[in-house]
């Protein structure tokens, strides 16, 4: 496909994950934002602020009018995977903020229509897994630094922030999909490639509600674990619980733990540190940072030249079902 000018429409604010994606498009040659759609009262607002339009008062109306190549999914999680599919066969590509799906039935529908020959390509914003102290994380287990792996710890705390920031649907029966959905996607998408081997099995799910009685159906604490067909045991804890102030710069905030039999290893997102541990070293060493490489945005732009890639159709349709599988499976 010839990405020399490729048209974008939005399909809902929901989330301010969306508007970085926005920023993106804005600042990349080529491309070219012709559309929008927001029923929301105050999310259409919130876009306005953002200098976005809303002319479409439905997505019937955006598929059909805006012209566009890719539609943009930014509406409440609950609500996406009816999106997804509207644009899928209306021979739109998507790019989607996580999760674009919450329910099996949903993801079941997706993987169907992708599967179609010539079917448009499903982008997802996976950000976590390409900047400089997670892409070096990766050249020490590649390069055997580590040794054989054995395990990966990882802390996805976030802030609740409940009425204050969090968007309201969050906490609306049916919206919210479930935390492990939610937090725990970017583990299952950057893990299988930090380890370099697929998912075998969820081991252990714990998904619920803690001392948090204003939504009692919204699951504040979670934690999973999982086996790589590799023979590693991955175990994580995504909860809600972190304070709302400097939430994001707390240590707890995305830090991987990794073990081999030659070594330990440690690093966080938005860090600028990788630590790591031989048998004969006295004490941890920094590791010199390498580059970022391509990103989610990147690589969706090379599915759809069909240039190599590692954020493929098929990689996002896998991580989903194993989100899946893990809230499905939570006690």
């Amino acid at each position: 496909m010839d990405i020399s000018h490729l048209k974008f429409a939005f399909a809902g604010f929901r989330h301010g994950h969306v508007f970085a994606l926005l920023e993106r498009i804005r600042a990349t040659a080529g491309m070219e934002i012709v559309g929008a759609c927001e029923p929301d009262d105050a999310a259409r607002a919130v876009a306005q602020e953002h200098g976005v339009v809303c002319e479409y008062p439905t997505v019937e109306a955006l598929l059909s009018k805006s012209g566009c190549d890719v539609v943009v999914v930014g509406e409440a999680y609950g609500r996406r995977e009816a999106v997804v599919l509207q644009a899928l066969r209306a021979g739109k590509h998507v790019l989607s903020d996580k999760p674009f799906c919450t329910t099996q039935a949903g993801l079941e529908a997706i993987q169907a229509e992708c599967a179609k020959p010539g079917a448009p390509r499903l982008g997802c914003m996976f950000d976590l897994g390409t900047t400089p102290a997670m892409t070096t994380a990766r050249a020490v287990v590649a390069d055997g630094r580590l040794g054989t792996l054995q395990s990966i710890q990882f802390n996805g705390m976030h802030p609740l922030n409940y009425r204050n920031g969090r968007p309201d649907w969050y906490f609306e029966p049916g919206m919210h999909g479930g935390t492990i959905n939610d937090l725990a996607s970017h583990a299952f998408d950057f893990l299988p490639r930090l380890a370099n081997s697929p998912i075998e099995k969820i081991l252990f799910a714990s998904a619920r509600n803690v001392a948090f009685p204003e939504c009692p159906d919204f699951q504040n604490v979670a934690q999973v674990s999982f086996l790589m067909k590799n023979g590693v045991v991955v175990s994580g804890d995504v909860s809600y619980t972190a304070p709302k102030i400097s939430a994001f710069s707390l240590p707890s905030y995305w830090r991987f733990t990794v073990t081999g039999t030659q070594g330990w290893m440690e690093f966080a997102y938005g860090k600028d540190t990788v630590l790591l541990a031989n048998p004969t070293d006295a004490e941890p060493q920094a590791v010199p940072l390498a580059s970022a490489i391509p990103d989610y945005f990147d690589g969706f732009l090379a599915e759809l030249q069909g240039r190599p890639t590692e954020f493929t159709t098929q990689r996002h349709l896998t991580t989903a079902e194993w989100c899946l599988k893990a809230q499905c499976a939570t006690i």
